[in-house]
């Protein structure tokens, strides 16, 4: 546990060499201590000791952001609970089949989805069964008959999406009006 202002002086040789390892320790541990450094730069790393908590200077140089907690009893690392996450955060895409707690991601859930279209019926009514729903152009998006459908449908109109709609409603239903030149495309899984 060392900490330094990384700032080395007019010296004679023999000190510099002390005072440069003494940064370069600084640096291998982090600026590590139970205080934070006294002399800050932007996005210089500290490890406070006190909370086991690894932080980061703001670019502004103005204040510490929070990575997260250092557990040495059981050399684990934990982000800080509820992470905000911007822009357009990536996750690694789980193996088709996957039933665990990790986050799912579209390409994930995306796949899923398409092996599941057209599936068996569980039983002869059809119940659990996705089915791809469609219209010609210009004809209406009408569920296919018998039970009730949990569904969702985008409507197109000269090759691009021009919006979406879900329900649950009852077998035979309309769910999408006939517009001219345009057609419907979705799934329906039916539930009773």
């Amino acid at each position: 546990m060392s900490q330094h202002d990384f700032d080395i002086a007019n010296q004679t040789a023999s000190n510099a060499r002390v005072d440069i390892n003494l940064a370069l320790k600084a640096l291998g541990s982090l600026s590590s201590g139970v205080t934070a450094p006294t002399t800050t730069y932007a996005n210089m790393m500290w490890y406070d000791t006190t909370n086991s908590i690894l932080k980061m200077r703001s670019e502004a140089d103005d204040a510490w952001i929070t990575l997260g907690t250092l557990d040495q009893g059981s050399n684990t690392f934990e982000l800080p609970p509820s992470p905000v996450f911007t822009g357009t955060p990536v996750a690694p895409t789980a193996t088709p089949g996957t039933n665990t707690t990790q986050i799912a991601t579209t390409a994930y859930t995306k796949a899923e989805i398409s092996s599941q279209a057209g599936a068996i019926p569980t039983g002869s009514s059809g119940i659990g069964q996705w089915v791809t729903i469609s219209s010609a152009s210009g004809a209406a998006l009408v569920l296919p008959a018998g039970g009730t459908w949990a569904w969702f449908g985008q409507r197109f109109f000269n090759g691009g999406q021009q919006g979406w709609s879900v329900g649950v409603n009852a077998g035979g239903t309309t769910v999408m009006g006939a517009v001219g030149g345009q057609y419907h495309n979705g799934l329906g899984w039916r539930i009773t």
